[in-house]
C-alpha cells in the first residue's frame, strides 16, 4: 500500500525539475502544494467531492497564495465548485491521481512518461525548452521563456481579471477543470518567487499534474482570460 501511495504522489514530479535552476525554497513549496492537492478530494456515498476543509487550508496557506488573494480565490472556488464543495466527514480521501482517474479533463502525465521524453533533473533548461516545444507546441512562449517575477505578474493579473482564469478554463474544459486552477495558480505564484527561467519547470510540473492539453489551455487562459 505504501508503494502505491508513493507512486501516485505528485511530489515525485519535483524530482524531475532541472537542477540547473537553484531554488530550494520554490521546490519545497511545490512539494507542499502537491500535498495539498493530494488531500483535496474524497469519495462520499459514491460521489467524488471537494473537501471544503482541505480546500480552505490550501487557499489560506500564505506559502502558496498571498493574503491579498485569499478572498478572491475563495469566492471563485465557491462559485465554480458549487455543490461539489462539501464536508468530507467519514468519506474516503482520494489522491490527486485517483480523482483524475474519473471522468474529467485532468489527465496527469506520469513521471515515467516525462522521463521517457527526456525530462529529468539532469536535463538542461535549454534541452527541456526544446523538448517541451516539440512535444507540446501550443504551450505559449510567454510562459516558457518567463522568469520568476514575470510569472508571478502574469498569474496575479489573471486571477484578478474581471473574467477570471476560472471562467476561461471552465468554459473550455468543463466543471472539474476548476480544480486544476488551484494547481496552476499556486504553482505560478510559487515559481514567481524564484530567479531564472522558471517557466520551464512550471510547464513540466503542470503537464505532470493536469496533462499536456489542459496545461496548454490553462497557460493561455492565465495569459488572456478573455480568450
Amino acid at each position: 500500500m505504501a508503494d502505491n501511495a508513493r507512486a501516485s504522489s505528485l511530489e515525485d514530479l519535483i524530482d524531475l525539475l532541472p537542477t540547473e535552476l537553484h531554488d530550494d525554497g520554490a521546490r519545497k513549496r511545490l512539494r507542499k502544494l502537491s500535498r495539498h492537492l493530494d488531500a483535496l478530494t474524497a469519495e462520499v456515498s459514491g460521489e467524488v467531492i471537494v473537501d471544503r476543509a482541505a480546500l480552505r487550508q490550501l487557499i489560506k496557506d500564505d506559502e502558496i497564495f498571498p493574503p491579498e488573494l485569499h478572498d478572491r480565490i475563495e469566492r471563485e472556488a465557491e462559485g465554480h465548485l458549487g455543490k461539489k464543495l462539501k464536508d468530507k466527514g467519514k468519506g474516503r480521501s482520494l489522491s490527486w491521481h485517483e480523482m483524475a482517474a474519473g471522468d474529467n479533463p485532468i489527465e496527469p502525465v506520469a513521471p515515467a512518461q516525462l522521463r521517457a521524453l527526456g525530462l529529468d533533473a539532469s536535463t538542461s533548461v535549454a534541452d527541456a525548452r526544446r523538448i517541451l516545444s516539440e512535444r507540446f507546441p501550443d504551450l505559449p512562449d510567454a510562459i516558457l521563456d518567463a522568469d520568476g517575477p514575470a510569472l508571478r505578474d502574469i498569474a496575479t493579473r489573471g486571477l484578478q481579471h474581471n473574467r477570471t482564469v476560472w471562467d476561461c478554463v471552465v468554459a473550455k474544459l468543463g466543471f472539474w477543470a476548476a480544480l486544476g486552477i488551484f494547481a496552476a495558480a499556486g504553482a505560478f505564484l510559487i515559481v514567481g518567487t524564484a530567479t531564472g527561467p522558471w517557466g520551464i519547470p512550471l510547464a513540466i510540473w503542470l503537464i505532470g499534474v493536469i496533462g499536456g492539453g489542459s496545461a496548454v489551455i490553462v497557460a493561455n487562459c492565465v495569459l488572456n482570460p478573455n480568450m
